[in-house]
């Protein structure tokens, strides 16, 4: 997992080395209670990414994934950055002065 502060965004990026997504599944897949498996093959109900869909959706932000069969799956979550006033404190405690 790593994460990116853009300017006018933040990015969260997922990684992992699974089997990947083919692409006809990659949108499906948010969908609720759909998997890109068979249930025989991997476990679970199929609602987590429809759940992180609509929580990043709520805030404004979206999710993406890049991904190929055999090569695991890389979701991103965009969500927009919250500009801080000079003065104000930031989420980190940190208060933000004038340039």
């Amino acid at each position: 997992m790593r994460s990116l502060n853009a300017t006018r965004f933040a990015v969260v990026e997922v990684a992992d080395e699974g089997q990947g997504i083919a692409l006809e599944d990659q949108q499906p897949v948010f969908g609720k209670f759909e998997r890109a498996v068979n249930r025989n093959e991997v476990s679970g109900l199929g609602i987590g990414l429809f759940i992180v869909q609509n929580i990043v959706e709520l805030h404004g932000g979206r999710v993406e994934v890049k991904s190929s069969v055999g090569q695991g799956s890389v979701f991103m979550i965009r969500l927009p950055g919250l500009e801080v006033q000079p003065g104000e404190r930031d989420v980190r405690g940190s208060v933000h002065r004038r340039p």
